[in-house]
């Protein structure tokens, strides 16, 4: 069975080799400089890692200040 694409907006899920782990990424737009904000949540799961970047996602929409690398644990 195929599995389904993700929509337009909701980030990038895989699997790192190198960190053992499931990573997302979301493209939360772009700073004052003109560089492109992408945070990354690693998780051990790929349920995981997508419930992290839900997290994200819900924080970019409702306005939190986003940074590149920004745990999880900022939004809690």
């Amino acid at each position: 069975m195929a599995r389904q694409r993700r929509e337009r907006g909701e980030g990038a899920i895989f699997y790192s080799k190198t960190r053992h782990r499931w990573v997302g990424q979301l493209d939360a737009g772009t700073d004052s400089a003109g560089t492109r904000i992408r945070p990354i949540v690693v998780g051990r799961t790929r349920d995981e890692a997508r419930d992290k970047l839900a997290l994200h996602k819900r924080g970019c929409s409702e306005g939190w200040r986003v940074g590149p690398r920004v745990g999880v644990e900022a939004f809690r």
